[in-house]
């Protein structure tokens, strides 16, 4: 069973010729697959920040392809183009899902664990610039989204969390007006538990591993 790959988060990511005249005709398609598992959080938007928690964690699957809910949020709001695989494998089924076997549920599971356990089985990053740079590719806040998406386990946030670069907060006893902190604080963690990514006991574990740090 094939994965979709979510298409670069960028409001300038080229799109395919054909794109406008396949996105109502695959969004249905994709809308209509067989749902694989779902859980109750919502995740943010990440291209809007502002936009208050409105993606869905859903797996989906036709049989032959998983996609997420993701697929279809960013497509419909963002014009984020599906995998030109995804599209063509549906186009040859005139984008119709028709009836998928229940087995396709474990099938998508195991195609996820699969996919999980290669990328863990990566070479790791040995130079310290690598890791610092592969660590803020993302915020705190946005790691913990990962988490809630099930692409990291509990330990694994932990420590990517201990080993993040944070960027200084601000004070914001000096201004007289509420101050919004810059990416890459600690509070974003804090901001994630309030939000539901993490639970209390997960929040605590990470802020007692950072205590641990040496300053």
């Amino acid at each position: 069973m094939r994965i979709a790959m979510l298409g670069q988060l960028d409001p300038d990511v080229q799109r395919p010729e054909t794109w406008a005249a396949d996105k109502p005709a695959i969004l249905r398609y994709l809308n209509d697959g067989l749902g694989v598992s779902a859980a109750r959080t919502l995740l943010p938007d990440e291209m809007d920040p502002m936009r208050p928690l409105a993606v869905n964690v859903i797996i989906y699957t036709d049989g032959e392809w998983v996609w997420s809910a993701e697929h279809i949020y960013y497509a419909e709001h963002h014009d984020i183009p599906i995998d030109p695989e995804l599209i063509e494998y549906a186009r040859g089924r005139n984008f119709e899902v028709g009836d998928v076997p229940e087995s396709a549920i474990d099938d998508a599971m195991d195609a996820l664990d699969e996919a999980d356990e290669e990328a863990e089985a990566e070479e790791p990053v040995d130079s310290a610039q690598a890791e610092r740079s592969r660590l803020v590719e993302l915020t705190p806040y946005q790691w913990c989204s990962r988490f809630a998406r099930g692409e990291l386990d509990r330990e694994q946030l932990i420590n990517l969390l201990a080993e993040y670069p944070y960027t200084p907060t601000v004070d914001d006893r000096e201004w007289n007006d509420a101050v919004v902190q810059p990416p890459g604080t600690v509070d974003e963690i804090e901001q994630a538990s309030i939000d539901g990514l993490i639970d209390v006991d997960l929040y605590t574990a990470i802020i007692d591993r950072l205590r641990q740090q040496p300053s």
